[in-house]
């Protein structure tokens, strides 16, 4: 195995090949990171000829009897995978005391979904790496080459090391462009650090690119002017108002209840009208929270990834 630090015990990773020609590459790592948390880093290529999306990836992490310890599934950092395409993921266990316990574990491709092929619509003109005592530094510039404005412009690194005749993954890192909206033959810079403790593994990194149409919504297309970003603030900032009113309108009508309960007495000093007030405010508030989080996750739904970009370390 590679010279990250890691547990005594060897890793065994079993890859499992979806029906949709998407595979897990034998490139993964484990190891214990800077904050004892178990750290599993691969990739899964898309080895069709149809463009796919919402990739999630299984981790179950084993303790040396055979146990399952912990299970969990993240998406692939890209997320929308073009035929031929690469694209890294990473999951943690945040759990010190769970990390402790892992003697294996196993990944596997649970979760994907067919789309349609997307443009080509950025570049990454340049990029350079140093290394200094913070860490394992990137910098460089990507342009909108497609015929579209973008937003979202994300980046994403894939770490490598190669010091066995077997190449691993040992990060995977994302960062925003600034800014992140760019008009067609725009370029903006960008940044990506890793931290000092890995990076005097690093051997060399692949660069992905991924931005958004924020001119489309699902089955909808939006006139040319309208912009989603302030459409979204603008939204968030009336839902929280009408919480804030909500709460002292409700804050005022059941007082009495409010107070019983920050007084600490008891539910069954209560009588039944303030019991069936009280439980009347914590439904509403409930049912508030549920339907605010409803249109935070639609909002998020907006905008579809079209646009991939590519590029090796130098």
């Amino acid at each position: 195995m590679f010279s990250m630090p890691m547990l005594a015990s060897e890793c065994y990773v079993y890859t499992v090949k979806a029906a949709n020609s998407l595979g897990i590459l034998l490139t993964d790592s484990g190891y214990l990171n800077d904050n004892s948390w178990y750290y599993v880093v691969g990739e899964v290529q898309n080895a069709g000829n149809t463009a796919v999306t919402d990739v999630y990836v299984n981790a179950t992490f084993y303790n040396s009897t055979g146990e399952v310890v912990a299970e969990i599934s993240q998406p692939t950092k890209l997320s929308t995978l073009l035929p031929g395409r690469i694209s890294p993921f990473d999951i943690t266990l945040f759990s010190t005391i769970d990390s402790q316990k892992v003697y294996n574990y196993t990944v596997r491709i649970v979760q994907s979904s067919t789309t349609q092929n997307g443009q080509v619509g950025l570049m990454i003109v340049s990029n350079s790496s140093s290394l200094d005592s913070n860490g394992f530094h990137i910098s460089g510039t990507i342009k909108n080459i497609g015929a579209q404005n973008i937003s979202f412009t994300r980046i994403i690194a894939t770490f490598y090391n190669a010091t066995d005749a077997r190449v691993h993954a040992i990060a995977a890192l994302a960062n925003y462009s600034d800014p992140s909206s760019l008009r067609v033959n725009q370029t903006a810079p960008f940044e990506i650090l890793l931290n000092a403790s890995e990076a005097s593994q690093v051997n060399h990194y692949v660069l992905e690119a991924e931005a958004y149409d924020s001119n489309l919504i699902p089955d909808y297309e939006l006139i040319p002017e309208f912009q989603p970003m302030p459409f979204v603030s603008t939204l968030l900032i009336l839902t929280t108002t009408i919480g804030l009113v909500l709460k002292h309108f409700l804050k005022k009508k059941h007082a009495a209840p409010r107070q019983a309960i920050s007084t600490g007495n008891k539910w069954a000093h209560l009588t039944r009208r303030q019991k069936a007030n009280t439980e009347m405010l914590l439904k509403k508030q409930t049912s508030y929270l549920l339907w605010q989080t409803r249109i935070i996750l639609s909002l998020s739904r907006i905008h579809q990834p079209i646009f991939i970009a590519h590029c090796h370390s130098p």
